[in-house]
């Protein structure tokens, strides 16, 4: 079933636009939010084993992570934007209920 006949059933049962929104901007931001700790948390555990198994290689070996910030925060501050322009360009075609979609046109 696809996003537009989900948005028209919705509609048809008497959802708001705005609850729409609602419902998609949370969703988003559960996604972009869940995706960042998850990868943030997957990064450093990945960071931390390497760094104990390849102690023996450095010469002096590291006594702690170093974390780039910089890094970290654009690429939450990418995948924030476009996640925005993505849940906004759902929002404007979702505005209208496509009876089309609930026929499988």
């Amino acid at each position: 079933m696809s996003w537009r006949c989900s948005f028209t059933i919705l509609s048809a049962l008497g959802a708001t636009p705005r609850q729409l929104g609602a419902f998609l901007w949370s969703e988003g931001l559960i996604i972009v939010v869940g995706g960042a700790v998850m990868g943030i948390a997957v990064g450093f555990g990945i960071a931390y084993a390497l760094v104990t198994l390849l102690s023996g290689v450095f010469d002096p070996p590291p006594e702690t992570l170093t974390v780039p910030w910089l890094y970290v925060t654009v690429a939450l501050a990418t995948a924030l934007l476009c996640g925005s322009i993505a849940i906004a360009g759902t929002l404007t075609l979702s505005k209208k209920p496509d009876l089309e979609a609930l026929r499988g046109g």
